[in-house]
């Protein structure tokens, strides 16, 4: 297993949820077509882009100690790092071994989802199981800046 896979799957592996999250969680799952993916998230810093689904929220925090750029998403407003349970993390390193560009897996819980991006880097998009959808639709959708983000 990469460092990178061990990282990722002890995240998911300790993860507690309040009931409050929970009902967001549950929220955030259910099922919504393309065409509710209406909005984007974008930032001309890390040069990308990637799909927000119309009921979501999102907010950057930029950098934090796990990651170069951290990004949350929830069904409802993010006031603190850690109210969203859908993360956009992009992080060092490249993606190897078991992990792919494109990967979308499950481990104790989380989904995962990877793009590999420019510099040695990469995005690492996880959220509970509930989300996979979600978390499926916005790894495609990771693109650079200047091009449409596209499905």
């Amino acid at each position: 297993v990469s460092s990178a896979a061990a990282s990722s799957t002890s995240q998911g592996s300790t993860a507690v949820h309040s009931d409050e999250c929970i009902a967001r969680m549950k929220k955030m799952a259910r099922a919504r077509g393309p065409e509710t993916w209406t909005q984007q998230y974008c930032s001309s810093h890390i040069g990308v882009c990637f799909p927000v689904r119309s009921d979501y929220w999102y907010r950057s925090f930029g950098v934090t100690t796990d990651s170069l750029w951290h990004v949350e998403l929830n069904s409802e407003d993010i006031l603190n790092l850690g109210d969203g349970p859908l993360l956009v993390d992009l992080v060092s390193g490249r993606l190897e071994g078991e992990l792919s560009d494109g990967l979308v897996r499950e481990a104790d819980g989380t989904v995962f989802g990877y793009r590999s991006w420019t510099g040695n880097r990469y995005f690492r998009v996880s959220a509970p199981t509930e989300l996979r959808a979600s978390v499926e639709f916005i790894t495609k959708g990771i693109a650079p800046y200047d091009a449409p983000v596209t499905q």
